[in-house]
């Protein structure tokens, strides 16, 4: 009988210190680094092989006749301004994203300029609860997959609507 509650306590303290070593791992800054997403990624390569061939096959005659214009270099020029400055955008929202986590289950997350407070907490599953505080009940609740955590190295996963990011973050030691 008493062997029964004794492993009952042990495993409930193993996964309380692991849930502990989590949150722990997870406290300080993190500045992203990194997006990956299949979806977006497929479409920027896309994208790019579509503009390198753009009228390629065809000659200045042809190329009016489909594209309207003769001079599909200043076409592909323009098209690769604009691709060119979607994956800038893209990236440079992803440089700016900063997590905050503090020991009080707090954190401050810096996202497209805009810094929200909330709550957070870890679960069982790995995965990082983040809820909007003062919300009352229309709270904002935001689930991710933690993939990894070490010292410097935090990988969060997420889904929205079919589709799932992996997000890089590096930590701030200072």
């Amino acid at each position: 009988m008493y062997s029964r509650y004794l492993i009952f306590l042990l495993c409930c303290s193993l996964i309380v210190s692991c849930k502990s070593g989590l949150q722990d791992k997870m406290l300080g800054s993190w500045h992203a680094v990194h997006l990956e997403n299949p979806v977006m990624d497929s479409f920027f390569e896309k994208s790019q092989k579509y503009i390198d061939t753009l009228g390629n096959a065809n000659d200045a005659d042809g190329n009016f006749k489909i594209y309207g214009v003769t001079n599909m270099d200043s076409v592909r020029k323009s098209m690769q301004l604009q691709h060119d400055s979607a994956k800038a955008m893209q990236s440079e929202a992803v440089l700016k994203t900063i997590f905050r986590f503090f020991k009080d289950g707090k954190a401050e997350i810096t996202m497209a300029g805009r810094l929200d407070t909330c709550k957070w907490l870890t679960d069982n599953d790995n995965g990082l609860i983040l809820e909007e505080i003062e919300a009352g009940n229309n709270a904002s609740v935001s689930r991710y997959h933690i993939v990894e955590v070490n010292e410097n190295e935090l990988k969060l996963r997420f889904f929205d609507e079919g589709d799932s990011s992996t997000v890089t973050f590096k930590h701030d030691n200072k």
